[in-house]
């Protein structure tokens, strides 16, 4: 199970291919930030070509994104995928709409 979980951690959209259910995690920032603030979607993209996708992953790293290596401007332009989007519309990224689902416990306390 070890290296399943591996696996699926350094390839995320893995879960959703094989079809495992997903389901938020209020503890976490995304799932808890979005119910308190009453989000009902948050959206995700995905790159549709391997060698956008890899050069998105190589670009956006904390390393290549430290001060020196990148501006404020080219840092923030490579984080909103502004970078790659071309001469035209982004044909190689696909946005999907993820329902965040009212969470229980809504409060701030740590445990």
């Amino acid at each position: 199970m070890t290296q399943l979980r591996t696996l699926l951690v350094k390839h995320p959209l893995l879960v959703i291919e094989l079809g495992f259910h997903l389901a938020l995690d209020p503890t976490q920032p995304y799932g808890f930030v979005a119910q308190r603030k009453g989000i009902r979607y948050i959206y995700h993209t995905l790159i549709n070509d391997k060698q956008l996708s890899d050069k998105v992953e190589r670009e956006t790293t904390i390393s290549a994104l430290r001060g020196t290596q990148a501006s404020k401007q080219v840092r923030n332009d490579r984080l909103f995928l502004r970078e790659y989007e071309g001469n035209g519309p982004y044909t190689k990224f696909v946005l999907f709409r993820v329902p965040v689902l009212p969470g229980n416990n809504l409060s701030t306390s740590a445990k």
